[in-house]
């Protein structure tokens, strides 16, 4: 926990926008939860999201072997984790896992009401394979007012606009940032080991980019960066 939270003090110290820490199982038994919510809020985090597998948990891309926490279980941890906080609007995302393991539309249905009635001010319905099908079946089964929040790392295809369509309410592009910037640093040092120069490289910011994002320098229009960006970075050099 104390890695995961060292990080989102440091991206709550450096952006404006409310963020939100993906803390896994919650880090052991309800009593833990508690003191998860209590640790990332006073770190600096709007809300946090804790997910129905055992502690400690298998990755949910890995073929088989998750299991899920028994519901009494989980909902207690919910229900420990809203006693815990401090501020009212602190958010509280509920995950399951329960496609994941094959339990079945039916019971993630089960368990993302179970969760919503026992506090949850979001339930996330988590999915690996590349069809959205169960995804879109569950949105368009839910009926409740709690927010449902997907992940559509595997079923890329499927729009935001798709999902907003079906009433999803928050859509989390999970990795994407990191495995475009993995491709890009795989391009460049694949280019500069066959051209001998860094100057062939493609899509590289000029040090001038970089020494602004810092605010080590003033903003230069004559840089040719888009006019609108949006970037979170832990630094350079």
């Amino acid at each position: 926990m104390k890695d995961f939270l060292d990080v989102t003090r440091s991206i709550s110290a450096a952006v404006s926008l409310p963020v939100i820490a993906d803390c896994d199982t919650g880090y052991g038994n309800e009593a833990n939860v508690a003191y998860a919510i209590q640790q990332f809020e006073a770190a600096g985090a709007s809300g946090i999201c804790i997910e129905d597998q055992i502690f400690p948990k298998r990755c949910s891309l890995y073929p088989g072997g998750q299991k899920l926490t028994p519901v009494k279980e989980f909902t207690a941890k919910i229900r420990s984790a809203k006693r815990a906080q401090k501020s009212p609007d602190f958010f509280l995302i509920a995950r399951t896992e329960a496609l994941i393991t094959g339990a079945g539309l039916r019971k993630a249905e089960f368990r993302a009401r179970e969760y919503a009635q026992a506090g949850a001010d979001a339930v996330l319905i988590h999915w690996n394979q590349p069809s959205p099908q169960p995804i879109v079946d569950f949105l368009r089964r839910w009926t409740l007012q709690t927010p449902v929040v997907v992940v559509p790392t595997t079923y890329g295809p499927i729009t935001a606009r798709n999902l907003e369509e079906l009433n999803a309410k928050m859509v989390i592009y999970a990795n994407q940032g990191i495995r475009s910037a993995l491709q890009a640093m795989e391009d460049a040092f694949t280019s500069i080991l066959q051209d001998g120069t860094a100057d062939c490289v493609k899509a590289m910011w000029p040090l001038s980019r970089c020494l602004e994002l810092q605010q080590l320098r003033k903003p230069d229009c004559s840089l040719g960066r888009p006019s609108q960006t949006s970037v979170a970075a832990a630094g350079t050099e």
